[in-house]
């Protein structure tokens, strides 16, 4: 792990479960899978408060454990730091965001609960609540948390999550074959091994801790509810069907914890109808947030490659009735009066998304319901668009607009040398050496060597500029996390110096009279709250990015 993204996993660690744990944190990030015996050493924390902070690490999924057997019958278990899960809790803020306008006030005691304990069963969570606020209502709770489970925004706790995927998967592999007769055979080999990774999809897939109502003593998987039209709910694909959580009911006894990919894909969503927003008009926008309400989440997750069809009947029922389809719309002046039908408008308004030149929204079938065909969202597609537009604006802001426009040229052409780049953006030669060297330094463009003989020989060697994908992906978000890690370190910093400001805020004498309080600390506290709101907004923002390139 870059050291940069050590420093980040330990600062986040270290806000939220204080200075000890960060340390721990540090260590795992910088040296990888280690034993109890290695980190004692390695730190020089004392063995019980050591296990006390892996404690903390694994019950709030941070940390996964791995035993091998070293011989002589002695067995040493590993731990091994979750990097990814780690981020994730820079992105806890848009989460309470969309538990709010998901699942309203109490979809945010629930998300809350479950980030500062990590894993919390039904039983436990309403005794807290109760005894926090007399206005936690404990069926409410339970609905909405029965509801949330069902569309996979919490997901039960089982053992085999504290243990690496890797060591699953080669027990079960190891199981497979010690069942064969005899020593197992390549092709053999391969068919184990796809087994076992659908066997662990499919376990990864099901919502566990749910029962039927009236069978208490039986824990079922939980089906997933399917959205419909007449369904209400939320406009971004959030809890719309709502009857099975009625029949379903939450085990109270088992532990659940957030599952991050249902508030990553309420937030693709979002990110989906902003897009359209900016690039067509808010009219748009809206319908496609409609169409978007009639989807539901994949077994996938945000990893699926198109959305489910939607057809064109369903998306004029979800369309909110006091929006004015033709307020949008532009009709010439010698052509036919403008039409007043919704129905032609909004098949207007759909045929324009189909058409635009983007292509996220494509049409899957001309039938669909009512004659007006069914209509999907290319996720795939809205992904790398986005990608690019983040990659356009860094390079236009390291590079400047010539070095935006030379990627977009490697990008659009393929593999160009430094002559011929140089003629297609009419450039000077010495100006685009600059411009490209410099994105070459950022990792956004990558140089190919192509010789002409054995030998080698720089003067008979073609040097090709081209663009990875995945490289500069991988560099982008290596750039965006140091990034953050910069700017939660300069906050930490600002918060340092001037804290004395705050904690004598926080004085009996000042909070019962603030007249006592100078005007020179009202400036100085003024001025710290606003330095800080800039650079936690600034820290939202990239979390997202990062979030955009994992």
């Amino acid at each position: 792990m870059a050291t940069s993204t050590s420093r980040l996993c330990s600062s986040l660690a270290e806000e939220h479960f204080g200075p000890l744990v960060g340390t721990v944190t540090e260590m795992l990030g910088r040296k990888g899978r280690m034993t109890l015996i290695g980190l004692q050493r390695t730190t020089g924390i004392k063995l019980p408060n050591l296990r006390q902070a892996l404690f903390v690490l694994m019950h709030h999924h941070c940390v996964t454990y791995a035993r091998t057997e070293e011989g002589h019958g002695k067995d040493q278990t590993y731990y091994m730091l979750k990097t990814e899960e780690l981020l994730e809790r820079a992105e806890f803020p848009a989460y309470l965001g969309v538990a709010k306008e998901a699942f309203g006030d109490e979809g945010v005691v629930i998300a809350k609960e479950l980030m500062v304990h990590g894993s919390i069963s039904l039983k436990a969570l309403l005794e807290r609540s109760a005894s926090l606020s007399a206005e936690n209502k404990p069926a409410a709770l339970r609905k909405t948390f029965t509801q949330m489970t069902l569309e996979k925004y919490l997901r039960a706790v089982r053992p085999t999550d504290f243990i690496t995927p890797e060591d699953r998967k080669m027990r079960a592999e190891s199981l497979e074959i010690a069942r064969l007769t005899g020593p197992a055979t390549t092709k053999e080999l391969e068919a184990i091994r796809a087994r076992v990774a659908l066997a662990q999809s499919e376990e990864d897939r099901k919502v566990l801790g749910l029962k039927r109502r009236g069978a208490p003593d039986e824990v079922g998987v939980g089906r997933a509810s399917k959205r419909h039209a007449s369904s209400g709910g939320d406009d971004l694909g959030s809890p719309v069907s709502r009857g099975d959580g009625d029949r379903e009911v939450v085990d109270e006894d088992m532990l659940f914890r957030l599952s991050f990919p249902g508030f990553r894909w309420h937030l693709r969503n979002k990110a989906l109808v902003r897009w359209i927003s900016n690039r067509i008009s808010p009219s748009a926008s809206l319908i496609v947030q409609a169409m978007l309400s009639l989807t539901h989440m994949s077994p996938g997750g945000t990893e699926e490659v198109r959305s489910s069809a939607v057809g064109l009947g369903h998306i004029s029922h979800a369309v909110p009735g006091t929006l004015d389809l033709g307020q949008g719309l532009s009709f010439p002046s010698d052509g036919p009066p403008p039409t007043t039908d919704r129905w032609e408008l909004l098949l207007t308004y759909m045929e324009i998304l189909v058409a635009e030149s983007s292509e996220v929204i494509l049409r899957s079938d001309d039938r669909g319901s009512m004659g007006g065909g069914e209509y999907v969202v290319d996720w795939v597609r809205f992904l790398r668009l986005r990608r690019e537009e983040t990659i356009v604006r860094m390079a236009t802001e390291r590079t400047g607009m010539t070095g935006a426009r030379l990627w977009r040229l490697i990008l659009r052409r393929g593999w160009l040398d430094e002559k011929g780049l140089g003629k297609m953006a009419l450039l000077p030669a010495k100006e685009g050496r600059e411009r490209i060297q410099a994105l070459h330094q950022l990792g956004l463009v990558r140089l190919q060597e192509i010789p002409k003989s054995l030998d080698r020989a720089p003067n008979r060697t073609f040097y090709l500029w081209f663009i990875d994908l995945p490289y500069a992906y991988a560099s982008i978000r290596r750039i965006l996390l140091q990034t953050l890690g910069n700017v939660r370190r300069r906050r930490e910093r600002e918060v340092g110096e001037r804290g004395h400001i705050l904690r004598r805020m926080e004085r009996p004498d000042l909070i019962s009279d603030p007249s006592l309080i100078s005007q020179a600390d009202r400036l100085e506290r003024d001025r710290l709250e606003k330095i800080v709101g800039k650079l936690r907004l600034a820290e939202g923002r990239l979390s997202g990015l990062v979030s955009l390139f994992g």
